[in-house]
C-alpha cells in the first residue's frame, strides 16, 4: 500500500488518500489511431499494443458487458472500453473491439502516440483522490510513499489540477439541417455522467442542476 500527499510550497506535505491495492497499468506501446471513429459505435478497425508491470494481466470481456462498463482503460488522456485483449507475449496484450471517447474524452482521440500511460479503470487498485477545489489552477506537489518509506523517501510530481471531471459533459452527434426560409436547425445529444443503458429508447438524462449549452459557428 501507499498513501498520497499533497503540498502547495514542496515543503510542508498532508495527506491525502491512501491507496491499499496495486493497479493494473503499464503503457501503450504503439500509437492508437483515431481517425474515421464514431464514439457511440464499436471500434472494429483500430488495436493498441499495451504492456502490463507486476504480474497484472487483462482479459476478454463480451460486448454487452463492454458496453454496461466492463473493461474501462485510460490511455494517453481518452478512455476506452475493450472487449478482446489477445495475450502475445508475457505481460503484452493487442487490445481489439474497442468503444472510443468515453466520459467526453473523444478531443484525446487524435493526440495519441506511442509509450503513454496505460491504466485499466475497472480492476481493482485505482482510486480518486479528489483535490481541494481551492486547487484548481494552481501547481501542487504530489508524493506517493509506499509503507516503510518516508516523505524525503520519494521525489514530488508537480501537477495543476484543472477540474475537468467536475466539468459537464459536451453534446455529441450535432447536425445542421437548412430550413425553407434560410435558417439552420442544429440538434445534437447530451451525454451524462448518469449510468443507464445504452440505446434505450427514453435518451439521456439531465444529471446536471439546469441544462445550458455553449454553442459557437464557424461560417
Amino acid at each position: 500500500g501507499a498513501r498520497i500527499y499533497v503540498s502547495s510550497d514542496d515543503s510542508e506535505y498532508m495527506p491525502l488518500r491512501d491507496v491499499a491495492v496495486q493497479s493494473t497499468m503499464g503503457y501503450a506501446r504503439t500509437a492508437l489511431a483515431g481517425t474515421g471513429i464514431t464514439p457511440a459505435c464499436f471500434d472494429r478497425v483500430s488495436t493498441v499494443a499495451v504492456e502490463v508491470f507486476g504480474g497484472r494481466t487483462l482479459a476478454n470481456a463480451s460486448e454487452a458487458d463492454v458496453l454496461a462498463g466492463a473493461n474501462r482503460a485510460y490511455i494517453g488522456g481518452e478512455i476506452i472500453g475493450f472487449a478482446v485483449a489477445t495475450l502475445t507475449s508475457a505481460g503484452h496484450y493487442t487490445l481489439s473491439t474497442l468503444l472510443r471517447g468515453l466520459r467526453d474524452t473523444e478531443d484525446a482521440m487524435l493526440t495519441h502516440v506511442a509509450d503513454e500511460r496505460f491504466l485499466a479503470l475497472t480492476e481493482s487498485g485505482p482510486v480518486v483522490a479528489q483535490p481541494n477545489l481551492s486547487m484548481l489552477g494552481s501547481a501542487r506537489y504530489f508524493k506517493v510513499v509506499p509503507v516503510g518509506f518516508g516523505l524525503a523517501d520519494v521525489d514530488a510530481a508537480t501537477i495543476t489540477p484543472s477540474g475537468r471531471n467536475l466539468r459537464p459533459f459536451a453534446g455529441v452527434g450535432a447536425v445542421g439541417i437548412r430550413v425553407d426560409d434560410g435558417g439552420l436547425t442544429v440538434t445534437w445529444q447530451r451525454q451524462s455522467r448518469a449510468l443507464v443503458k445504452c440505446f434505450q429508447v427514453s435518451g439521456v438524462p439531465v444529471a446536471e442542476t439546469t441544462e445550458l449549452y455553449s454553442v459557437e459557428f464557424w461560417f
